[in-house]
Order: C-alpha cells, then structure tokens, then sequence
C-alpha cells in the first residue's frame, strides 16, 4: 500500500514541468509510523507520514501544496484513494528525508481482509497534485495511470537503496 502512495506522489512531482525538477534524485521510501486509523462499513482510514529520501542539488525549493490520488480495481470501482494533509518542502541544496502527511482510504477493506486479490496489473490510478518551485505554482493531473507500472518504479527505487 506504501508504494502505492509513493508512485503516485513520485510521478507527480517528476511529471511537473517546475524549474529543474529533473535534478531531484528520489533515494528511498518509508512509513514513519500510523497516527490513527478508523474503519466503518464502506471504508478503512489510515493517517500515516510518508517519508521521502530525496536529494535537491538545485537552488529550487520545492513546495508540495496538495496532493490527492485515486486508484480503481480493472471494472473501474474504487479501490483507494491518498489525499495529503499537509503541505512538505523539499529545501533547496539538501539530501535528506522529506515527511509527507497522508490519509489512506481503502474502498470495502472488508473483501480484502476476506481474502479478495489485488490485481494490480489490471488497476489504473488517477492522481491530481499542486508544486509550488521558484514562485510558480502548477498543479498536474493525469488520468488512467497504470497503477503496475507505477509500482515497478518505486520497486526500482527501493532496489537502488539497497545498493
């Protein structure tokens, strides 16, 4: 679910167009713990820290002012959806860890724990974020991103951490 959260914040910020954001080196990807979670009938809420390794070689600092990313099972029903709580900064000349707040909504969690499969290569996601760098602020959407492939690039990620 992480990954998840990560690959759609990830291909956001890279998809931006913001002054020298293809500088940005993402180094890792980390929970830093839950801060609440809730369930009812037609969902489970969780609000955890995402937290971003990220270098910034540039004098560019980054602002992630929103965030809010949906993903859908192949028929089009809603699986989840990630929606910042906060703003983060990415600080200009830095090579540190970056904490996202963020709230996870799993849609029918119930099927899940019931033993419903995730087929991940057939979910698309949906994602819509606002950057502020340099004084410009744009906000980025796109549509019917291939949640797999997605996930592959946080794999890929990790992978170079471990390195």
């Amino acid at each position: 679910m992480k990954r998840i959260v990560f690959c759609l914040m990830l291909c956001s910020l890279l998809l931006c167009g913001c002054n020298d954001y293809k500088r940005l080196e993402f180094k890792s990807f980390d929970v830093d713990g839950f801060n609440g979670f809730s369930v009812t009938r037609e969902d489970a809420s969780i609000d955890m820290n995402a937290r971003i390794g990220v270098a910034n070689p540039t004098r560019s600092v980054f602002t992630l002012i929103a965030f809010d990313g949906t993903a859908y099972h192949a028929d089009g029903t809603l699986f989840a959806k990630v929606v910042s709580t906060d703003q983060a900064t990415v600080p200009a000349y830095s090579d540190g860890i970056v904490s996202v707040p963020v709230k996870l909504t799993i849609a029918d969690p119930l099927s899940l724990f019931l033993g419903g499969k995730l087929d991940v290569e057939q979910m698309r996601a949906d994602y819509q974020m606002k950057v502020r760098a340099g004084g410009m602020t744009r906000t980025i959407t796109q549509y019917d991103v291939p949640l797999a492939d997605l996930i592959r690039n946080v794999k890929a990620i990790g992978q170079k951490e471990e390195e």
